[in-house]
């Protein structure tokens, strides 16, 4: 399989600030609201929310630039089959095991690629691309959840695209 982009920026950032993340939730969730330091403990995740998320903001902005798309609203994977920005009357996605926590993006006005920060194993991955007559690339990590999901790109077959 040719993997042409197998690198996903995951910044040591990303990586630090899900542990502080992880940290904060454990620490915020052993804490009763009436204890005196529940809100000192949700102050802490809420700051390290921010932080996460800005951070996977940072890597999302890198991933764009590597690739040259843009993330955006989602799409069905109708739309990105046939490469169009428009959906029909009703038409929405009801995402699946293989597509979770994703994200989407276009080039243009067009639908190219989802992101899927995914649990299932590569052979389900591969089955789903199969399925739906998608090619799927593996990224090197996930900046959702970096040592429990793994991130895959779904775009449409090179060799429909060029026919």
């Amino acid at each position: 399989m040719n993997k042409p982009y197998l690198t996903a920026p995951v910044s040591a950032q990303t990586i630090e600030a899900h542990i502080d993340w992880a940290d904060a939730s454990r620490a915020a969730s052993g804490v009763k609201r009436l204890d005196p330091g529940y809100y000192t403990a949700q102050a802490r995740l809420g700051l390290a929310s921010v932080a996460l998320e800005a951070a996977r903001n940072s890597d999302r902005a890198a991933f764009e630039r590597a690739r040259g798309w843009k993330f955006c609203k989602w799409f069905s994977l109708r739309q990105l089959k046939v490469g169009s920005p428009r959906r029909k009357f009703g038409e929405r996605f009801d995402g699946c095991l293989e597509i979770d926590h994703s994200e989407y993006l276009r080039f243009g006005r067009r639908p190219i690629a989802i992101l899927s920060h995914s649990y299932a194993t590569w052979e389900t991955l591969q089955a789903f691309a199969e399925k739906h007559g998608l090619d799927v690339e593996p990224l090197s990590a996930s900046w959702y959840y970096p040592s429990g999901t793994q991130a895959v790109v779904f775009t449409v077959r090179r060799s429909e695209v060029q026919s």
